[in-house]
């Protein structure tokens, strides 16, 4: 998912919240009492974390601050239901907000160089538990059995939000109407055949598919699937074999003939001047 469509995937979200919002006190300002925590630590900085901030993946730092928003968020309310499991949540935050700071050290490059399994398997479990997806809907799951009726039809309209946000999310809906925006690009597209060795960086041998023809010096496309665009041209010398027209291959060739070249004429250059000694010395014999 790239930033563009992050942020719109957040304004999504946000209408939806707004209409939550309208829902549940009939007004669109952020709500206030003890059980506004299922907006400001629950659904808001879920959107907010994983449109926004872990759009790409999730850091160490980004860890430390949906553990700071969770223990300040929690820390604001007083009395609540089920008091044990909100304490539990909130130092279990602080405790995986200290393990984030600490993975958030730079050891410098030669401890980067050496891999330590702890480290990792500590890396590994941080991130799994203080993403945004995971620590944020815990927030709103405890919540929902501690303010609101659970057979309540609000309540349901509000776990569907939830599941909504978090499929969206992790669907990619993005890549997948790319995938399918590609595979409309290019309706008349006819695969010749497949790759499999090269002769040398511009040279591709290929196995045809069916009884597909070929002409000699057509040009022709090569990509990794049907759906995605040609990067790389390349016209038939034979067959089976392809000549490839790549640029970066063309430029080191030529720089590769220039060298040669140059290596000619300093050759020639020694011998001239190896012939003029050679006279030199039987004119002083004579």
């Amino acid at each position: 998912m790239n930033k563009n469509y992050g942020l719109l995937g957040f304004c999504a979200g946000m209408v939806l919240l707004l209409g939550l919002l309208w829902l549940h006190t009939g007004s669109l300002a952020p709500p206030a009492g003890a059980d506004s925590i299922w907006f400001n630590a629950g659904l808001f900085t879920l959107l907010l974390g994983r449109f926004v901030t872990e759009y790409r993946f999730t850091k160490p730092n980004d860890v430390f601050l949906n553990c700071v928003a969770v223990f300040v968020g929690i820390s604001s309310l007083t009395s609540p239901p089920h008091r044990e499991w909100w304490e539990a949540l909130r130092w279990g935050s602080f405790f995986l907000g200290a393990v984030a700071v600490g993975l958030s050290w730079d050891l410098g490059i030669e401890a980067r160089r050496e891999e330590s399994r702890i480290r990792s398997l500590i890396y590994q479990i941080a991130v799994a538990l203080g993403k945004a997806d995971v620590i944020f809907s815990l927030v709103f799951i405890l919540a929902i059995i501690s303010y609101f009726d659970v057979d309540d039809f609000q309540t349901k309209v509000f776990a569907i939000a939830w599941g909504f946000i978090l499929l969206a999310a992790n669907l990619q809906l993005p890549t997948l109407a790319s995938i399918i925006r590609k595979s409309r690009n290019y309706p008349d597209r006819k695969v010749l055949g497949v790759t499999h060795s090269f002769l040398a960086p511009s040279i591709v041998f290929c196995t045809r598919i069916g009884d597909t023809r070929t002409r000699l010096h057509q040009l022709v496309g090569f990509t990794q699937s049907g759906a995605n665009p040609c990067h790389c041209m390349g016209i038939v010398i034979g067959g089976k074999v392809f000549c490839v027209g790549d640029p970066h291959c063309s430029r080191a060739h030529q720089e590769q003939r220039r060298g040669g070249s140059a290596r000619r004429e300093l050759a020639d250059g020694h011998r001239e001047r190896r012939r003029e000694t050679i006279r030199s010395t039987t004119h002083r014999r004579r």
